[in-house]
């Protein structure tokens, strides 16, 4: 099985009567959720009065074990429940609830080993194959804004950038940046026509 549909199974089960697109789109909406999580929480743990410090085995190991038991963890036994059937309100449960301890030893194996390759794909795609631009521009009403934005391949960065060109209703740019440069940024916003016009 591969690495997409053991996400699925595991964390989308609910998902799988759903039409092929519609089971895409929750598994793109998942693993961007992840992304997302991983690089705040990741900023959380390694950026210090708007300075980067840089990753150690402790504060990776701090980070895994949040995304492990904050993130992955919850989904995980969601979707256990919904695969077996599992009612929270059933007798035999203590205090009412299912808990991770209730599922099997193989069962949390598997689990695990799927968060393991989860939180390696994030690493290698974060540190490794993703691109970082920073883009600024100004549109016909002379208001200024930029942000940033992260790509995983050249490619969606190269067709982004074409559309971002194209768009354009005034001056412009973008530039490539890097992950540290990422983690500090603070995006702005100014609006030269109302500061002319004192509105």
């Amino acid at each position: 099985m591969s690495f997409w549909n053991r996400l699925e199974f595991a964390l989308l089960p609910h998902t799988l009567d759903l039409s092929d697109k519609e089971r895409a789109d929750a598994v793109d909406d998942l693993w961007s959720n992840f992304l997302f999580t991983y690089l705040k929480w990741y900023e959380e743990i390694h950026v210090e009065d708007g300075h980067v410090q840089p990753q150690t085995i402790l504060t990776k190991q701090k980070l895994q074990s949040r995304l492990r038991e904050q993130w992955f963890k919850p989904r995980a036994l969601r979707g256990h429940k919904v695969i077996h059937g599992i009612d929270d309100s059933a007798d035999y449960l203590p205090n009412g609830k299912f808990t991770w301890s209730w599922i099997k030893p193989g069962a949390q194996h598997t689990l695990d080993a799927l968060f393991d390759d989860m939180f390696l794909k994030v690493e290698r795609l974060i540190h490794e194959e993703s691109v970082w631009f920073y883009h600024k521009s100004r549109d016909c009403d002379q208001c200024e804004s930029d942000g940033m934005h992260r790509f995983d391949s050249w490619y969606q960065a190269a067709q982004w950038i074409t559309s971002f060109y194209e768009g354009l209703e005034g001056p412009g740019h973008v530039t490539q940046v890097t992950l540290k440069q990422y983690l500090t940024f603070t995006c702005s916003f100014r609006d030269y026509r109302a500061e002319q016009y004192n509105y």
